[in-house]
């Protein structure tokens, strides 16, 4: 996305718009990590943690695997 909020792209999976919370840009800028109840078996959990880089390029890292809300 640009400064102006502009050229906004999309990041991690296809139901990531309404399912991730709390984004944050890594200090380098290449990397943007958030919490998300989205299960790669595409059913809905409790809440982890991803890694992914900006733009799209790599699938999302999961992070977290615990019961409890991350």
């Amino acid at each position: 996305m640009d400064s102006d909020g502009t050229n906004r792209e999309a990041i991690g999976n296809a139901y990531c718009e309404d399912t991730c919370l709390y984004p944050a840009i890594s200090p380098d800028g290449t990397k943007i990590a958030y919490s998300s109840n989205f299960q790669v078996n595409e059913t809905l959990g409790n809440h982890e943690i991803y890694v992914t880089t900006i733009g799209g390029d790599c699938c999302p890292i999961r992070l977290t695997n615990n019961a409890s809300v991350d």
